[in-house]
């Protein structure tokens, strides 16, 4: 839960409540080309996005460490061993489908 809010935190801070047009406009202001600004922009994108991405690898890696509820020794297979036994009671080369 804390690392949800630690992302939301990052985003809005990075985000700083405006639009890609209201950035431009200012980084065009300044006295930038509009190459320059797009560059801006797109580092500020990629910037946000490794920020979430590192957050969800450090949750997965978390959630991969964290240790299971349910023990690999109490794994229980949920089909009988009659199932897939073959039936010699046959003798003919027909094979019956109609079970699978």
């Amino acid at each position: 839960m804390k690392a949800k809010v630690a992302i939301v935190v990052a985003v809005l801070l990075l985000a700083g409540c405006s639009t890609k047009a209201s950035r431009m406009g200012e980084c065009l202001n300044e006295g930038n080309d509009r190459d320059t600004c797009s560059q801006i922009e797109g580092q500020r994108q990629a910037a946000i996005l490794g920020a979430s991405m590192g957050a969800a690898f450090n949750n997965a890696n978390a959630a991969a460490n964290t240790p299971s509820t349910s023990s690999s020794s109490n794994h229980k297979h949920h089909h009988q061993k009659q199932q897939y036994q073959q039936n010699d009671d046959n003798d003919s080369n027909e094979t019956d489908n109609d079970q699978w």
